[in-house]
């Protein structure tokens, strides 16, 4: 009877092909509100017959699994795995127990290890790590996996406590440290916590870099060194924290090794002391840069010791008001995180 009613409404009459575009663009829109459940896709397959087969069997509209501690669920989990297919996947993984800090609560092992078994499939994966250790089963996936993730194109890691008192950064090879098969496609990363001293992944062919230094764990000069020159494609450049070590022996800055990244478009500097900005723009050489920018400086540039910036050839000017500098005839305003 509810399928007869429904059949002369207007909207059962609507082309697949514009209801997949529809569906589309009513998820896009409801990802704003997207810590409150029930999700988009789960709405609009619940409307009549027709609309829940049109919904699934649209794999775009199942991509996005978000798994967060202390409401998920094993055959949710599943079922967006297998709904999705053939379509690289969207996961956003929470161990923190989502955005307004629920208490966290381990992530079901056997969701961990649908996860695990369909990483391969994923096209964006993103990590908040909480604290508590039982979490780690996940991140030492990462670090175990020697299987390529031909479909990463996107990964963010934001691990804020290991729990593991006896976890030290390694001493040796400055490389990548998960996804050891390879990431060909791998394009953005973005580290943050103590993502960067644990959880590298591998940089040859990322082009967008963001490294938030939100841990007073910090590296010698020659780490970042090595970390930045592991990235031989890189476009664009987003250091947020204090990632230098001020207090570590090194050298003047005349004699400190450069920074040769060839293909630096876009510079972005966010530190709580001088220092960073001092050696970040003394060593690195970018002979293709267009856009800098030095958010959060206390002083002028002119009064912080950073002189050999306007020596540049480049057009300069400072605006005090916005703390920003720019170069050329570009100038932008990016918020702390992209």
């Amino acid at each position: 009877m509810a399928q007869m009613a429904n059949c002369p409404a207007p909207v059962s009459s609507i082309p697949v092909e514009l209801l997949i575009h529809i569906f589309d663009i009513g998820q896009t829109a409801s990802w704003q509100d997207e810590d409150e459940p029930p999700r988009f896709e789960v709405l609009v397959s619940h409307i009549s017959r027709r609309w829940r087969n049109v919904a699934l069997t649209t794999p775009t509209l199942w991509r996005r699994i978000d798994v967060i501690a202390g409401r998920c669920f094993v055959d949710e989990v599943a079922a967006y795995l297998k709904r999705s297919k053939p379509c690289p996947t969207d996961i956003r993984i929470d161990l923190a127990g989502g955005y307004f800090q629920r208490p966290s609560v381990p992530i079901p092992l056997p969701v961990i290890d649908l996860l695990a078994i369909n990483i391969s499939d994923c096209r964006r994966l993103t990590i908040i790590s909480g604290t508590n250790a039982a979490h780690m089963p996940l991140l030492a996936h990462l670090k175990s996996n020697a299987l390529p993730m031909p479909r990463l194109e996107h990964l963010s890691l934001s691990i804020n406590d290991l729990a593991q008192p006896g976890a030290h950064s390694d001493a040796g090879d400055f490389g990548a440290q998960i996804l050891l098969g390879g990431a060909p496609n791998l394009a953005f990363v973005r580290l943050r916590g103590l993502s960067a001293h644990f959880f590298r992944p591998p940089l040859g062919g990322v082009t967008t870099l963001h490294i938030d230094c939100t841990k007073i764990v910090q590296f010698h000069y020659s780490r970042v060194r090595d970390l930045l020159l592991h990235s031989p494609q890189l476009r664009n450049l987003s250091i947020f924290g204090s990632i230098i070590d001020p207090f570590k022996p090194h050298e003047p800055h005349a004699h400190l090794e450069p920074i040769h990244l060839p293909n630096l478009t876009s510079l972005r500097l966010c530190g709580t002391s001088t220092w960073v900005f001092d050696v970040a723009l003394a060593t690195i050489s970018a002979p293709r840069l267009l856009s800098l920018v030095l958010k959060d400086i206390i002083e002028n540039p002119r009064d912080a010791g950073l002189e050999y910036v306007f020596a540049r050839e480049q057009q300069v000017s400072y605006a005090r008001s916005s703390r920003i500098l720019r170069l050329r005839t570009y100038s932008t305003y990016l918020p702390a995180y992209l």
